[in-house]
């Protein structure tokens, strides 16, 4: 009689172990709600970064100063269209810390390189490439460049 209980014992426990085992754990390779979770928002964030990264680069072509190498010379006007003046309709003021800079006697090709550094984030070589071309000063360069 002993032997029974010993094995009914048996039984119980081990039907308790597995029903411990496979109802306590996620049936997805061992994987728990958190893990699951976490791997479903990195999924979510890698293809909205993608997307956005995509729609920047279609944003990025569809501009014309996204492209390079123009064949078509009306890729930029050089004289204001109807209804806008010189200032391309802004109102920029003539002096003071936000007036448009004086290009004076500057070279117009030495601008648009100098213009073309600052769009690149090249300022301190934009600055010294000025310097070098005009014999302007370090504060009479950088005052010229930040207005740009």
């Amino acid at each position: 009689m002993d032997w029974i209980i010993v094995a009914i014992v048996a039984v119980v426990g081990f039907a308790l172990l597995r029903w411990a085992a496979t109802s306590g754990g996620s049936s997805s390779r061992g994987m728990s709600d958190a893990d699951r979770y976490q791997q479903e928002l990195a999924r979510r964030s890698a293809a909205s970064t993608a997307a956005q990264a995509q729609a920047l680069a279609s944003r990025r072509a569809a501009h014309p100063a996204g492209r390079t190498g123009y064949s078509d010379s009306s890729a930029f006007r050089s004289t204001p269209a109807q209804g806008q003046n010189a200032t391309h309709g802004q109102n920029l003021p003539a002096h003071g810390q936000n007036a448009a800079p004086q290009t004076g006697g500057i070279d117009p090709a030495l601008l648009l390189q100098v213009q073309g550094m600052l769009r690149g984030g090249q300022k301190i070589q934009a600055i010294a490439l000025l310097r070098k071309y005009t014999n302007m000063g370090l504060s009479e360069a950088k005052n010229f460049v930040d207005r740009l």
